[in-house]
């Protein structure tokens, strides 16, 4: 799939990013459906050599979500 069309969202990303290196940023992208969001993340992602978590979340209980929450961030970031 190409991608195309972002650099106003990309900047935005880079921007966010860039500020959380002095202070922790949670950024939550929402949207209509079959728009791009999570291709968006994922080539934002591609050129980040530092850690990044991404956590697609869906309708479940809360626990359950924590637990992959939990399991993701051991695997990604080690603590």
């Amino acid at each position: 799939m190409k991608f195309y069309d972002r650099t106003q969202e990309l900047k935005l990303l880079d921007r966010i990013d860039t500020l959380s290196a002095k202070q922790g940023h949670f950024t939550v992208i929402t949207g209509r459906r079959r728009v791009g969001k999570t291709t968006l993340i994922a080539e934002f992602l591609k050129k980040k050599e530092d850690k990044k978590i991404y956590l697609f979340v869906y309708r479940k209980q809360p626990s359950l979500l924590l637990e992959e929450f939990l399991q993701v961030w051991q695997e990604q970031i080690g603590y």
